[in-house]
């Protein structure tokens, strides 16, 4: 399923990875020395080796007790964080990603009522 994105990937010069939501939340809630309130922060690719380093050793039970994990990501937290940290192996030029407050749609409805108005 990523075979074509990691093709695109070698074609397009890619300098970081944006995420928004889900997965990208629970890095950001758990990692306290982010800036809160702008609407994307700025994480280093170290900030997310060392949670994902955490992260990975824990089991379920473990995820579902933890603050700053909702029990509905618990389950397929560490399956999500493989994932990104497979995505940041195919950016070897990318050092920093960022996490946006907005998903695509809320973004572009943030957008249309900036417009708006």
């Amino acid at each position: 399923m990523l075979l074509p994105l990691k093709e695109a990937l070698t074609q397009i010069e890619t300098h970081f990875l944006v995420g928004a939501s889900g997965t990208f939340d629970v890095l950001e809630n758990n990692l306290p020395h982010l800036e809160k309130g702008k609407k994307y922060v700025c994480l280093s690719v170290n900030d997310y080796d060392n949670y994902y380093q955490q992260l990975v050793k824990t089991t379920l039970e473990e995820r579902l007790q933890m603050e700053g994990i909702p029990n509905l990501r618990a389950e397929m937290l560490v399956v999500a964080f493989i994932l990104v940290k497979y995505v940041f192996s195919l950016l070897p030029n990318s050092q920093r990603f960022y996490i946006s407050d907005y998903a695509m749609k809320e973004g572009i409805l943030a957008e249309m009522m900036t417009a708006s108005a």
